[in-house]
């Protein structure tokens, strides 16, 4: 089998990169392990980036709270719409993505269980999270797959791993350009105005630390 084929072509044509093309070792049915298979450092990534996305939201919460028990309105209102309106975004490309999905053959068919927890979880503005999960369903699934020497089902969840484990970091990308860093510039621009404009803005040095805590994305 030839290992040379293209990956991206600028034309009408479709590409010819297909799971055929996967590297194999010199058994004509096994995969290489050390290249398509789900290993302990996919799982320390996912894992980190849950734990990242969820401390994110946490702290988002926690500033909104304390600009709301403070009587800041209008940094309640600036922080609240750079913290929905890129979860909506977000929400509404992943749904189109499930779409997509669901209506190619060649990934099968979605259960209505499962759409009914997507829907859920996408009502609730968590769809890089939704995503994760996914990731990491899908990459033990090929593990299994490997150790009990289904090769192509192996194959067929990697590539579904890797499709959804690229969807939840360009949602990611999407979320730090979109919430993170306009966070970052508002609550910067409100220790400036702290320390420029101390009697305006009537800070106390505890709460000063609190949002030089919550300031960092």
């Amino acid at each position: 089998m030839s290992e040379s084929f293209t990956v991206v072509r600028f034309s009408r044509d479709s590409s010819l990169a297909k799971i055929e093309s996967l590297k194999y070792c010199d058994a004509p049915d096994k995969v290489c392990e050390n290249v398509h298979t789900f290993g302990i450092f996919y799982v320390i990534c996912i894992a980190l980036s849950i734990i990242t996305y969820i401390v994110d939201l946490i702290l988002a919460c926690l500033l909104l709270y304390y600009y709301s028990i403070n009587g800041y309105g209008l940094y309640f209102a600036i922080t609240l719409t750079f913290t929905l309106v890129p979860a909506i975004l977000m929400t509404t490309i992943s749904l189109r993505w499930y779409i997509v999905d669901h209506d190619d053959p060649s990934l099968g068919r979605t259960s209505v269980s499962n759409w009914i927890v997507r829907i859920i979880v996408l009502l609730l503005q968590l769809a890089p999270l939704m995503r994760y999960v996914d990731t990491l369903i899908l990459g033990l699934k090929s593990k299994i797959a490997g150790s009990t020497a289904n090769y192509t089902e192996q194959m067929t969840l990697y590539r579904r791993m890797i499709d959804e484990d690229t969807n939840s970091a360009l949602l990611r990308l999407f979320h730090c350009f979109l919430h993170c860093a306009p966070q970052a510039v508002i609550q910067l621009m409100i220790l400036l105005m702290n320390v420029t404009h101390p009697a305006t803005m009537k800070l106390t040095e505890g709460e000063y630390k609190i949002i030089s805590k919550l300031s960092l994305p």
